[in-house]
């Protein structure tokens, strides 16, 4: 019985002895790390080094781009005229009204015709008296050809009457042309349609005296048919606009998308905004879109297959704008000064100078300096 009690009294003093040293043991292993870690930095602090940064990064990929630009402009009408009578006189009818299409050579308004009428009568009479006098002299001018032959009178007698006969055919000749103009003042007392279009506005009304001199403008003419939508580009586009090329048009009062040509890139860059005019040719057989719309228009600068984007919160920037990003190479921050094109999103395109399958750190960029040690995240 004491034996077994000594036993069990050894046991539980060995066990607790076991534990003293082990706690020791793990004390003193700590103690050790502490200050083999401390010993480190205290190291790294005096050799300069710094500890690697967790960075996260996106690998690069080339990808397929087409590059526009965008503008907005205004939708104008190919032709638009202010009409006008040739010749002066009272206006007696007045054959449209505003809105109304018209086609070429329609008559749309008319003068009073009755002095114009009188005039070609006139005229024409004139020259019925000119051919009386014309035949008599022609008659005359034959009996004298066949004396002068036979010298049967004298050269100065047949020279008047030659003299007689050539004017009277500048007489007839003069009354013609004055018929002539007669009947075109009767003709141009109406006023017609130079082409088809719509009367967007009639200026005059019945009774208005209307004179030629200065001219004066009785109504207008617009040809929609067509429209020329009129904008203007920054000088730095003009290397990528050419006529010929197709252009998106997008016309929200019209709810119309579609597409037009370039028929004019002006040669002259405008001094106060250093701008250029561009138009793109329109068609607008049904008249859906009103001239004068406000128009947005889209054209291809350019198109890439191995075209670079990068996240915008990658690109740092220097003091002077210069653009840079970090690229993680070999366990390090390495800086590339890059050059940037349009933005899409939240990405940018860079011209230079990245390469497919580079790494483009994108977090912890403040904290970064070129060469410093980084890690990447894994998630």
């Amino acid at each position: 019985m004491k034996t077994t009690t000594a036993l069990k009294n050894t046991t539980q003093i060995v066990t607790r002895l076991s534990t003293i040293l082990m706690a020791i043991a793990m004390s003193l292993y700590a103690c050790q790390s502490s200050n083999q870690a401390t010993g480190q930095a205290t190291q790294a602090k005096k050799s300069g080094a710094k500890p690697a940064k967790e960075v996260s990064t996106v690998k690069i990929d080339k990808t397929k781009f087409i590059s526009t630009l965008k503008a907005t402009g205004v939708a104008l009408p190919v032709r638009e005229s202010y009409l006008s009578f040739s010749v002066p006189g009272h206006l007696k009818t007045v054959l449209v009204a505003p809105g109304d299409r018209v086609t070429k050579g329609q008559a749309l308004m008319r003068l009073d015709r009755e002095g114009f009428s009188l005039g070609v009568l006139q005229a024409e009479a004139a020259v019925a008296a000119a051919q009386v006098g014309l035949d008599q002299l022609k008659i005359e001018m034959g009996r004298y050809d066949r004396l002068i032959k036979s010298k049967s009178i004298p050269r100065a007698a047949y020279d008047k009457v030659k003299a007689h006969h050539d004017g009277a055919a500048a007489q007839h000749t003069m009354t013609e042309v004055a018929v002539k103009r007669a009947r075109k003042a009767l003709r141009d007392s109406e006023l017609r349609a130079p082409y088809d279009g719509v009367i967007n506005d009639v200026l005059k009304e019945v009774g208005e005296y209307i004179p030629s001199m200065p001219p004066t403008m009785v109504a207008k003419i617009v040809d929609s048919s067509s429209l020329e939508v009129q904008i203007f580009l920054p000088e730095a586009e003009a290397p990528f606009v050419k006529v010929g090329q197709q252009a998106k048009i997008m016309i929200d009062s019209a709810l119309v998308k579609t597409h037009g040509e370039v028929i004019f890139v002006s040669d002259r860059i405008q001094p106060m905004t250093l701008n250029f005019e561009v138009r793109i040719r329109l068609d607008n057989p049904e008249g859906q879109i009103k001239s004068g719309a406000y128009t947005r228009v889209e054209i291809e600068r350019s198109a890439k297959d191995d075209a670079i984007f990068v996240p915008l919160r990658a690109v740092m920037h220097e003091s002077d704008g210069q653009a840079f990003v970090f690229v993680e190479k070999l366990g390090k921050a390495s800086r590339i000064k890059v050059e940037l094109g349009e933005s899409r999103g939240d990405q940018t395109l860079v011209t230079c100078c990245l390469k497919a399958g580079q790494q483009v750190i994108t977090s912890g960029l403040a904290d970064i300096s070129d060469g410093d040690p980084v890690t990447v995240e894994t998630n």
